[in-house]
């Protein structure tokens, strides 16, 4: 009897903790707008629309950042391409939680970051809307800081969104930074800036 209340224990234990965090994200092509195929994320905004200031943490930083290298890293801003877009996000969510509640008690001190966001052309036209949440709901001291890293997951599902919609997979973007970085070493040697 014993060792059965150990094992149920356990197992409660490990649902908890990779049952702990949680995340969505959802793209939407909107009018008949297309997204031009050689589109650069040349501005980002971010406002948080929370009517909330978080204890000195800089959300609004924090999630243009975040963003501004999830950007970079999948090739999407080529600034000066003629297809110049803008990344609209609006901060609808946040709690920076607590590591100590979420590893006392699963469900208390939740940290949470949701976002909507906007893709506009040099129009302004909106040619796309998404949204993304993430959030850590469980867990132990190992998540303390999660208020910080939800922000550079959330940026990942909303740019990562955005490279599929456009066909731009991490696979491709990886081998045209790697592209990129060739033709910079090859300028190098030339004697071009």
């Amino acid at each position: 009897m014993q060792m059965n209340s150990t094992k149920l224990l356990i197992l409660g234990f490990l649902i908890t903790l990779l049952g702990g965090c949680a995340s969505s994200s959802n793209i939407e092509a909107t009018g008949n707008a297309a997204i031009a195929d050689d589109m650069s994320i040349e501005t980002i905004t971010v406002s948080n629309n929370t009517g909330e200031t978080f204890d000195g943490t800089d959300v609004v930083s924090m999630m243009r950042d975040a963003a501004r290298e999830q950007a970079t890293k999948y090739g999407l801003t080529s600034f000066g391409s003629a297809s110049a877009y803008e990344l609209e996000i609006n901060i609808i969510q946040y709690s920076k939680g607590n590591a100590v509640a979420r590893w006392m008690l699963p469900g208390a001190g939740k940290t949470i970051l949701s976002v909507e966001a906007k893709l506009n052309d040099a129009n302004g036209i909106t040619v796309a809307e998404s949204q993304a949440t993430e959030s850590i709901g469980a867990g132990g001291l190992y998540t303390i800081g999660a208020w910080k890293r939800v922000f550079d997951k959330v940026a990942k599902s909303l740019v990562g969104d955005i490279a599929e919609l456009t066909g731009r997979s991490e696979k491709a973007q990886s081998s045209a930074s790697s592209s990129r970085l060739n033709k910079r070493e090859l300028l190098r040697v030339q004697g071009t800036p």
